[in-house]
Formats: structure tokens, sequence, C-alpha cells
């Protein structure tokens, strides 16, 4: 799993987050992690990342919790 480094952005929402690697979508540990970490956030940012679309689709079915985003290939 991809070591997170997250800083909230405010007392109230949103956190900035850093060490994400995108390679590693199908790690359940990980997308547990920012799933959670979304919920209580509610805004994440990502800085400097180069996602493929097909990758921007599952990190936000992801964060939404849908299932069928780890069964899908890329």
């Amino acid at each position: 799993m991809s070591r997170l480094t997250v800083h909230d952005l405010s007392p109230v929402f949103g956190a900035e987050v850093s060490g994400f690697d995108p390679g590693q979508l199908d790690d359940e540990d990980l997308c547990r992690a920012l799933c959670d970490l979304f919920n209580r956030c509610q805004v994440l940012v990502f800085h400097d990342l180069d996602l493929t679309h097909a990758d921007q689709v599952k990190l936000s079915k992801i964060l939404l919790r849908d299932d069928d985003a780890r069964s899908e290939e890329h």
C-alpha cells in the first residue's frame, strides 16, 4: 500500500493527500483508506497526478464505494 500523507485543509472539511500511487488502485487497504478519508473530509486534493481517464473513473467509483470499480480493468 502507498504511504499516504494527509494534511487537513480546515477543521471542517478538506484534506490534501500526497504519496498516492494511482498504480495501486487495486489495493483493498488503500481503497478503504481513501474512501474513509473521503467520507471524513468530503473533499480530497491530489497534486500532480498523471491519471488516465479510466483511472480517474475508477478512483471516483472507489471514493463513492462502488464495488464494481475494483473489478473493472484499465
